[in-house]
């Protein structure tokens, strides 16, 4: 799958991108950030790429200008509470304080509660107060019943700010909601492990794009 939109574009991971993301992670600078700070073998990357590649993990790479420059995801999907965990960590250091990860993070928003979010939650540690002050401008707020780390964003905020945010990542203007025309999913028949058993209401959002379920045949 890949979505285009504000100038970048984001790009599910395929099992080709995983020692990029991997080499990214094991840095010094990355991994100071991350709950989780211990060094990650192949073995244990390719273990973590099997255990993401289904419909209840969305990781993206972020692309800008045709390179690859960080990582957005939302894991462990709740599709039936519309519950879910996201991150995101940008390893080229040229493009922090720049606007593309805010443009990143508004893309992944309008795809989450486009397709199968009504609360999203992430994990900020409490020595990240620049992380902290990153998503609550984008909407977050502390999450107590979840943890003293976590902060959600709920579909009444979400949608109470995302047009605001639209007009930012877009320079000023106006923009339209993120559609299922933003939306590419190439070699569609061999990706229907990952959307093949969605429910039925999540399925029909992708459908326009993807061949038919076999039950649907």
């Amino acid at each position: 799958m890949i979505i285009r939109k504000y100038g970048i574009s984001l790009h599910r991971v395929q099992h080709g991108d995983i020692e990029l993301i991997r080499a990214a992670r094991n840095r010094d600078d990355i991994r100071s950030r991350m709950f989780e700070q211990t060094l990650i073998s192949s073995e244990q990357q390719e273990a973590w790429f099997l255990s993401i590649n289904n419909m209840q993990n969305y990781f993206f790479l972020i692309y800008c200008q045709d390179k690859p420059v960080g990582l957005i995801h939302a894991k462990d999907v709740d599709l039936v509470n519309g519950e879910a965990e996201g991150g995101m960590f940008i390893w080229e250091q040229s493009l922090l304080g720049t606007a593309i990860p805010a443009k990143a993070s508004i893309i992944f928003m309008e795809f989450a509660f486009s397709f199968f979010v009504e609360r999203a939650y992430i994990r900020v540690r409490e020595d990240n107060p620049q992380a902290y002050r990153y998503n609550v401008a984008m909407g977050y707020e502390p999450a107590p019943e979840k943890g003293k780390e976590y902060l959600v964003l709920t579909r009444q905020t979400y949608e109470s700010r995302i047009r605001a945010l639209r007009k930012l990542a877009s320079g000023g203007r106006d923009s339209a909601p993120l559609s299922i025309d933003d939306v590419e999913i190439p070699n569609a028949e061999s990706q229907m492990h990952l959307y093949g058993e969605l429910p039925e209401k999540i399925f029909q959002r992708f459908a326009q794009k993807l061949p038919p379920r076999s039950s649907d045949k």
